[in-house]
Order: structure tokens, then C-alpha cells, then sequence
């Protein structure tokens, strides 16, 4: 006889878990003023592919890639980002935020609290760690600095 789907608990995986706990921190983000040029160097430094763009109190106004600076080096960043970015609160699920990223395509997350301010970026990557970790496939994520000791 089959089993009534009402009566499963539902999966572990489903509980509500907040995105704040899974975001990328400390958070790099960039300034509208600064150079295509200067922000260029610096994603390809530090191994960048997107950033966040924030006013001086932290208000997201925009979003780069990395593709964005490849295309106008004379510019400044102001001139090439995004202006219309999709955005998560801090206390979003993990679910809703690969829903989200799955629809829209998306590889990076800006997280902002409820004053619109950048606190964290979300990545695809941490969104599948986490899922294979929770079923015991993946060591938790290390640092570099961890790596050295």
C-alpha cells in the first residue's frame, strides 16, 4: 500500500536556514568612482569575478563583473555596472536564494540588511557546499591562513 505523502517528515535539508550563515565574509566591495582600470587590477589580484557597488554607507547602488571592466578600461565604474541588481535580505532561506539564482541565472548574491546595506555576497559555489555537506559529501571550507598552520 502506498504511503501517504502527508504523513514524511520533510528532509533536513528544508528547514529554514538563512543565507547570513552561508555569505562570503569580509565582503569586497567597490566604490562608483573608482577607475574601470584600478578595479580591474584588483579583481584580477585577488581572483574577483563580480563585486558589489555601494555608496559611502554601505547602500548598495550597483553591481560589476568582471566582464563589465574588460569592455571599457577608460571608464570609471560608475559607467559600466549594473544598475538594477537583484538582492537578497540577510534572513532569506538558502532555498529561496537558489531559487532565486537558479531563475535568474545568477552566480553571485549581494546580501543586504533591511536598510539596503551590502553585508555579504552569496556565491553558487557556497550555496553547493553547503548542500553536500549537509549529506556528509564535502569537508567544511577552509581558508588559506587554516591551510598554513
Amino acid at each position: 500500500m502506498p504511503r501517504d505523502i502527508r504523513s514524511r517528515q520533510p528532509h533536513a535539508l528544508l528547514e529554514r536556514r538563512s543565507v547570513s550563515s552561508l555569505m562570503e565574509r569580509p565582503l569586497v566591495c567597490v566604490r562608483p568612482t573608482e577607475t574601470v582600470e584600478d578595479t580591474l587590477a584588483y579583481f584580477i589580484d585577488h581572483h574577483l569575478h563580480a563585486a558589489p557597488v555601494v555608496d559611502v554607507g554601505m547602500h548598495l547602488v550597483g553591481f560589476v563583473s568582471l566582464s563589465d571592466l574588460v569592455s571599457r578600461q577608460e571608464a570609471v565604474v560608475n559607467d559600466v555596472m549594473c544598475r538594477l541588481v537583484i538582492s537578497l535580505r540577510s534572513s532569506a532561506s538558502v532555498t529561496m536564494a537558489a531559487a532565486l539564482m537558479a531563475y535568474e541565472g545568477l552566480r553571485q548574491l549581494p546580501i543586504v540588511d533591511v536598510d539596503n546595506r551590502v553585508v555579504g555576497m552569496l556565491s553558487a559555489l557556497d550555496v553547493l557546499r553547503w548542500l553536500a555537506q549537509q549529506d556528509g559529501y564535502c569537508l567544511p571550507s577552509y581558508t588559506q591562513r587554516d591551510l598554513s598552520r
